[in-house]
Formats: C-alpha cells, structure tokens, sequence
C-alpha cells in the first residue's frame, strides 16, 4: 500500500524515494520466517528484507524503494512485492502496485 500523502519524494543526491506500508499476516499457529523482494524496478530498499512474524501475528511494515532518476524509463512503474516463505511453500504472497516519479522527459 502506498504512502498516500506523498507521491513520491526528489532527494538531494538523484534518487526518487516512495514509501510504502505492507500488512503481512501469519495466519498459522507457528513463527513464519519471510523474505521481501521488489521486482520490475532497479530499487534500494529500507525496511526489513527478512521478517520473523509470530503465531496469528500481523505486521505493519514501511517499506521506501529508492530509484536513480536517470533509470526511471516512465513517471510510473508496475512494480510487484513478492514475499517468499523458507517453509514448504516457497511463495507466500504477491501485491502489485506503482513506483511514482516525476516525468520522465522523451528524448
């Protein structure tokens, strides 16, 4: 889910920052140990890569994606979080959404 008060932030050094705030829920009567990943745009991440969430636990996780304004090709990218489980069944959930940034300028 993305921040809605802000669509995307310029930083000092070239980067575009969004921020985004995942739910993750165990919905098992066990600890679960995930993995976070970002596919479709080339992003540093803040925020936990790796969580541990408790029996029937949910967790608010804000995540921010940092993108190098030259590599944004569109003003908007589909971008899908993946969360991959280390248990049996090695993907847990998938959520698609955008990375905002400002227009990107045709050559």
């Amino acid at each position: 889910l993305r921040d809605r008060g802000n669509m995307f932030s310029e930083l000092p050094n070239g980067e575009i920052k969004n921020i985004y705030t995942l739910k993750v829920a165990n919905k098992t009567k066990f600890p679960q140990h995930f993995v976070l990943k970002v596919e479709g745009v080339d992003a540093r991440v803040r925020g936990a890569d790796q969580l541990i969430a408790g029996p029937s636990e949910v967790l608010d996780i804000d995540v921010s994606l940092y993108v190098v304004k030259e590599k944004l090709d569109a003003s908007n990218k589909d971008i899908v979080f993946s969360l991959y489980s280390a248990g049996e069944q090695p993907l847990a959930a998938q959520v698609a959404t955008v990375f905002m940034g400002p227009r990107v300028k045709r050559q």
